[in-house]
């Protein structure tokens, strides 16, 4: 789904569709266009798609609690909290994996301070492997 702005994109958000169930999955949107909340009309139209199209359910996704934004846009929603409780295992190491955050690790501050052109590079390069 995509939002646009005098035929620029604004806004995108990635869903996957299960049965009767839809997941939104990413999203993004350029910072420069915030104050038409694009993220927003972006969820209002899928959700409009979804259930025109006869799914049930519609998750909004994990979100990790220190992602104080996400959990602001979702609780906007009226989304219905639940607790995941998760452990992942290194089958190579044998052992638990201390999980770390995304959200204030030492590559957001490197990612907030490099300008867009070269982030499009990297994510050109890179986001198939990661995403």
């Amino acid at each position: 789904m995509l939002a646009s702005y005098k035929k620029k994109i604004i806004a995108g958000a990635v869903y996957f569709h299960f049965g009767e169930k839809a997941i939104y999955k990413y999203g993004a949107s350029d910072i420069q266009y915030q104050g038409f909340r694009p993220n927003n009309i972006v969820m209002w139209e899928a959700i409009k798609w979804y259930c025109r199209n006869g799914y049930q359910e519609f998750c909004f996704g994990k979100t990790n609690l220190e992602h104080k934004g996400l959990v602001r846009f979702k609780n906007g929603w009226g989304a219905a909290k639940h607790m995941i409780k998760y452990y992942k295992y290194d089958l190579k190491d044998n052992k638990f994996v201390k999980e770390s955050s995304l959200v204030s690790g030492f590559h957001n501050k490197v990612f907030n301070k490099t300008p867009i052109p070269i982030l499009k590079v990297f994510g050109n390069l890179f986001y198939k492997y990661m995403g």
